[in-house]
């Protein structure tokens, strides 16, 4: 990656966000199998729920992948967004 786009302001702050949102979206995660640990106290079941949670990235992610460089971004991005926002309002 060229050093010079960190430069920007906007690029920085774009990494900084993805950054922050993947270390929270992982401490939800686990912290979510903690919970589980701590009402149950059992360490399989902690595993269980941890792994779990993990499986679809590790599955998806190749997939997506392929997919990603098949079609155009900006139009998947916006699609993506419109499907996404029910979503949210519902939740």
């Amino acid at each position: 990656m060229n050093l010079k786009l960190f430069k920007q302001k906007d690029f920085s702050l774009l990494i900084l966000g993805k950054l922050v949102s993947l270390v929270g979206s992982n401490m939800q995660q686990f912290a979510l199998s903690l919970y589980v640990l701590s009402i149950t106290g059992s360490a399989t079941i902690f595993a269980s729920i941890l792994s779990i949670s993990i499986l679809p990235r590790l599955l998806l992610s190749p997939i997506a992948g392929v997919f990603g460089d098949l079609f155009d971004r900006k139009r998947s991005i916006v699609l993506l967004v419109f499907h996404y926002q029910p979503l949210v309002r519902c939740s």
